[in-house]
């Protein structure tokens, strides 16, 4: 059984309890949640390939909206760790913001993001996470 993190994208409205009750309907196991942040960590045992769209069809059915599900392997983390170029540079961990993202960012959208940097802010990206 391969252990994996969900992070949602849009939430602010949904109980915790319930989240972790739905996952669990989804043949999620050992699912933990991190306060209200929609971000939980559960086992599973399959392909989680359709698990995004599953999750946010079984959102949008119980609750009323359909947030942007993202799920990552500790893989992912552990290569936007060590890709980190800051991580070098002394610049502590509580100042670095790294977002994950379900898509390639490209073209319009790096330079909006680096558009919205202020003061001495940098960024720095891969194709599936950014950071800030």
């Amino acid at each position: 059984m391969t252990s994996y993190a969900v992070l949602l994208r849009g939430n602010s409205i949904l109980p915790v309890q319930a989240f972790r009750n739905l996952l669990q309907s989804l043949g999620c196991e050992n699912v933990v949640s991190y306060i209200q942040s929609g971000n939980v960590v559960f086992q599973y045992e399959g392909d989680v390939k359709d698990l995004p769209v599953i999750i946010a069809a079984a959102i949008k059915s119980q609750f009323g909206f359909k947030p942007s599900v993202l799920i990552l392997t500790a893989s992912d983390f552990l290569a936007a760790a060590v890709a980190n170029p800051f991580a070098s540079e002394g610049i502590e961990a509580p100042f670095q913001h790294i977002w994950f993202t379900a898509e390639t960012i490209t073209g319009a959208n790096v330079e909006r993001l680096e558009e919205l940097a202020v003061a001495d802010e940098r960024s720095w990206h891969l194709p599936s996470f950014f950071v800030h």
